[in-house]
């Protein structure tokens, strides 16, 4: 349901794209995967990302809540380039109310928001955390959808390595080989910091968008001055 918004929303959303998904991507489902994603472009996926949620939460009279934010609604031209779509959720927040109420919930396993599956409330920290578990995937290469052992789940396994200080164990392989411990620490505090329990503890998705900016600069940077 990407044709509805063209009209109203900038370039980062498209009423068609050839189906190449950042899942499909990141778990070699539906393409052949040649060449992994590389971690400057991953970073670069998610800023692009962000600015179309950014837009959404605040580009408008009326608050858009995406509701089924996920790495499959990440779509991916040639040249790897972003753009968001899948808005068959997405709800608007009317002026002067902090949430909508819903009576079901949306969205896929893996990437809603807790608080929301409690409550019911629609915000915009929704797409928050439902970003936080992209991100996470981004980090590892891990389905969020697909239960671990033990019964856990991405996110929980995520926070837990987060809490030990042994992020560096469960990125993939990629990030591993071209990510700096500076840049991967930052981008896994984000994630972090979006995927809170409580919404109000998260940020909104302008803060997002001007630390994965400013993540993005410093990876360049250090490519720019030849060091890892």
């Amino acid at each position: 349901m990407v044709a509805a918004w063209k009209l109203k929303f900038p370039s980062w959303f498209s009423e068609f794209y050839p189906k190449n998904t950042v899942f499909s991507h990141l778990h070699g489902q539906g393409i052949e995967v040649t060449c992994p994603i590389s971690w400057l472009d991953r970073v670069r996926i998610a800023t692009e990302t962000s600015y179309a949620l950014c837009f959404m939460h605040c580009g408008r009279s009326r608050p858009i809540v995406h509701l089924d934010v996920k790495s499959s609604s990440i779509l991916l031209n040639e040249s790897f380039t972003a753009k968001l779509a899948n808005f068959g959720s997405a709800v608007s927040i009317a002026p002067g109310e902090d949430y909508f109420q819903g009576i079901s919930v949306e969205g896929t396993f893996g990437y809603i928001d807790p608080e929301y599956q409690e409550t019911l409330r629609v915000t915009e920290k929704c797409d928050v955390y439902s970003f936080g578990v992209v991100l996470v995937e981004f980090l590892t290469g891990r389905n969020p959808s697909v239960m671990l052992r033990r019964c856990t789940n991405l996110v929980d396994d995520f926070a837990f390595s987060m809490e030990k200080n042994c992020i560096l164990q469960i990125v993939d392989d990629v990030v591993q080989s071209q990510g700096s411990n500076e840049d991967i620490q930052a981008f896994a505090e984000l994630a972090m910091r979006c995927i809170k329990k409580k919404g109000y503890e998260r940020p909104t998705m302008r803060e997002v968008t001007l630390e994965l900016r400013r993540i993005q600069h410093l990876i360049r940077s250090k490519q720019n001055n030849g060091s890892g």
